[in-house]
């Protein structure tokens, strides 16, 4: 899970990786701000990968920072829904404070807005699971403050995931001090709502649907609007909507998160059966054959093998990468080759398709005598290191299986992989 600070990152020198973080063995820094640390973790029980939030050892004498730091971890608690990340444990260990959350494969909504050609339909679908989970939030008591791009996930089976509740706010919380001092911003200021730019800590929930509008109306629009949206640039019929939930006067905005959403809903309607654009069109046409064509790199029906048992799970959204070739092919004397290739995007969907071909045009060419089998895949790394699909930069990666049982041989072959 990668989280944005919102405070400045702390510009002293990285502290080293300490071996473990509570029961949690680490294995990497993934992020640091301006109060804490996140790492990534391994669960020790079900042995999968957990994100670890630390408070900075520094700050863990500042009342304040401690109190806001456990308050994130009961916020996430009390307000478990899909669409919000989850809490698993939280903690001290030698250095102070943690909270382990669930840690989502994904990339950052701003990286999506900026990377991916989405339709205004499958935009909307993600502004209303941003909406539900806001809904949750709201329907607790709690106001985000720090709603943006980076801090919603999009994993890769489109589910959304809103991080970072580190300034939070309960609606009942009286203002008992602040992390900084009243004249300084709480929040991220391209999407704050005016009232929360004047005093941070006697905002409602009409902020939140603000800083949600100025979101939305980034991933309708394709990019990035610093603050300072322009509703003529989209379609007519998101106008009306997105100036209701924009006003600056929050008694004119949205008062319910629940109106935003059953006006989205009717939008949703409406753009199901009629796109906005002629390029609304064409991508969803486009959208629909990719996928098509994607099934085809994943085997129907595995083959039977009589010295091999063959098991495959596709793990949907967990996946690294979201497209796979996979197939093991039967060879002469019950030999057997499988083949793994992954992409890190539907952009190099097409070299899969060309491994592919490239496998089933020469596997009826090999021989039988391992030596010369041998020969013949080090012929096939020529090949393919002097083909683009090599490259990890190109991001493909291609992992290959010989097994010979008869004399108990293997080969492997990897390109941009650790080995096998």
């Amino acid at each position: 899970m990668n989280i944005s600070p919102t405070l400045p990152e702390d510009p002293s020198p990285l502290p080293s990786l300490p071996p473990t973080i509570g029961p949690y063995k680490i294995e990497s820094l993934l992020n640091r701000g301006g109060m804490s640390l996140l790492y990534l973790g391994i669960e020790p029980t079900y042995h999968r990968p957990v994100a670890i939030k630390v408070l900075s050892p520094k700050l863990a004498k500042n009342q304040e920072v401690v109190r806001r730091f456990l308050q994130e971890a009961n916020v996430i608690r009390m307000t478990r829904h899909p669409n919000i990340v989850e809490l698993f444990d939280q903690g001290t260990w030698e250095e102070g404070l943690y909270i382990a959350m669930e840690w989502v494969q994904g990339i950052s909504l701003r990286q999506f807005i900026q990377e991916q050609a989405l339709t205004h339909k499958k935009g909307l679908e993600i502004i209303l699971q941003v909406a539900y989970a806001l809904c949750h939030l709201h329907g607790h008591g709690v106001i985000h403050r720090d709603l943006k791009p980076e801090n919603i996930l999009i994993t890769d089976t489109s589910e959304v995931k809103v991080i970072d509740f580190g300034i939070a706010q309960l609606l009942e919380e009286a203002p008992q001090g602040a992390l900084r001092p009243p004249q300084q911003i709480i929040g991220t200021p391209a999407y704050m709502s005016p009232e929360q730019r004047e005093n941070p800590h006697t905002v409602s929930f009409t902020s939140d649907i603000y800083s949600l509008g100025i979101i939305t109306y980034e991933l309708l629009l394709g990019k990035i609007c610093h603050g300072t949206p322009h509703l003529f640039k989209l379609p007519p019929p998101f106008q009306p909507w997105l100036q209701k939930a924009l006003e600056p006067d929050p008694e004119l905005r949205y008062q319910d998160i629940v109106d935003f959403i059953a006006d989205l809903g009717q939008l949703l309607k409406t753009t199901q059966h009629t796109p906005s654009t002629d390029q609304d069109t064409t991508l969803d046409l486009w959208q629909e054959r990719i996928d098509k064509e994607r099934t085809k790199l994943w085997p129907h029906r595995w083959p039977h093998l009589p010295r091999l048992e063959i098991a495959a799970h596709h793990l949907t959204g967990t996946l690294l990468f979201p497209d796979l070739f996979a197939n093991t092919y039967p060879l002469p004397k019950e030999a057997t080759l499988t083949v793994l290739a992954e992409a890190a995007s539907s952009k190099n969907l097409c070299l899969l398709f060309f491994l592919q071909g490239f496998f089933e045009a020469n596997i009826p060419h090999l021989s039988q005598d391992p030596k010369q089998m041998k020969l013949t895949i080090e012929t096939w790394h020529t090949k393919l290191s002097q083909h683009p699909v090599q490259a990890p930069a190109k991001g493909v990666y291609l992992q290959l299986l010989f097994l010979y049982p008869e004399t108990d041989l293997f080969f492997y072959l990897g390109f941009g992989t650790p080995p096998l």
